[in-house]
C-alpha cells in the first residue's frame, strides 16, 4: 500500500498503470506488469479520468492503446458499496495485478481519521484483497496543513492517525514547490534498505502539462519547502 496526494498522485498512478500494463520501464525502472488494474476512482467522474488517459497515450501506439483500454478498469461508486464492486470485479477479473483507491478516506466512510483503531480496521480490507488475489494494492491520501508548508519528507506527514503509516508496507510522499518543482521519496519502506528512503534518497521529478507524463530531473534530492 502506497500513500501519495492530491491530482499529482492521480496522474502519476495513472501513468504507473499504463506503464505497468504495457510492461514498460517508469521512471528509470523496470517494471514487471502486463496484468489488468482497477483504478477505483472515488472523486474524479469517467470523463475527466479518459481526458487524463487520452494526453497521457498521445505517444503511444495504436496496438498499444488498445491493450490499455482493454486492461484498465475504473470503478466510480456509484452506489457507495466501495468494497462490494472490488469484491465483484476481481472475483471476475483475477488476472487483475493493481488495485488503486483514489482517495483512501472514501474507502471507509464514517471513520475518524484520526482514531488508530478504526484506522487500522478499515485499513484491513486493502491487506485482505492482496492476499486473496495475489495484488498490489496503492492508495493516495493526503500530508497534513502542517506537512504542506514543512521543508521535510517524513512519514510522520502522513494525514490522520499514525495507523495509516503502520498498516502501510511502503509509504511515498510526494510534494510540488512554488517554483514547479516536484520531488518524491519513499519515507516508509518495509525490506527497503535506508540507502534508497528519505532522507537518504530521493528524485526530482518534472510534469509535462501538455501530457501529463512524469520525468525525473538530472539533479541532487533534497528536501524543499511545499507550497
Amino acid at each position: 500500500m502506497e500513500s501519495i496526494c492530491s491530482s499529482l498522485g492521480r496522474n502519476r498512478t495513472l501513468h504507473f498503470s499504463i506503464n505497468y500494463i504495457l510492461g514498460k520501464d517508469f521512471m528509470g525502472f523496470k517494471v514487471q506488469g502486463g496484468k489488468k488494474v482497477l483504478f477505483c476512482s472515488l472523486e474524479d467522474d469517467k470523463k475527466s479520468l479518459n481526458k487524463r488517459l487520452k494526453k497521457m497515450m498521445n505517444g503511444l501506439s495504436n496496438e498499444e492503446k488498445e491493450v490499455v483500454k482493454k486492461n484498465l478498469f475504473y470503478s466510480f461508486n456509484s452506489d457507495g458499496n466501495v468494497k462490494e464492486d472490488i469484491f465483484y470485479y476481481l472475483d471476475k477479473h483475477p488476472d487483475t495485478g493493481m488495485v488503486i483507491i483514489d482517495p483512501l478516506g472514501e474507502l471507509m466512510p464514517g471513520i475518524d481519521v484520526n482514531n488508530f483503531t478504526q484506522i487500522r480496521e478499515g485499513m484491513q480490507f486493502l491487506s485482505h484483497i492482496s492476499q486473496k488475489y495475489n495484488l498490489l494494492s496503492i492508495y493516495i491520501h493526503h500530508i497534513s496543513k502542517a506537512a504542506e508548508s514543512s521543508s521535510q519528507v517524513d512519514k510522520k506527514n502522513t494525514l490522520g492517525s499514525q495507523a495509516i503509516e503502520a498498516k502501510s508496507r511502503v509509504l511515498i510522499e510526494m510534494k510540488s514547490t512554488k517554483s514547479g518543482i516536484i520531488q518524491i521519496a519513499i519515507v516508509k519502506g518495509n525490506d527497503i534498505d535506508s540507502i534508497f528512503k528519505a532522507p537518504n534518497a530521493g528524485r526530482i521529478l518534472k510534469l509535462n502539462k501538455h501530457s501529463l507524463l512524469f520525468k525525473p530531473v538530472d539533479r541532487p534530492f533534497k528536501n524543499l519547502k511545499s507550497i
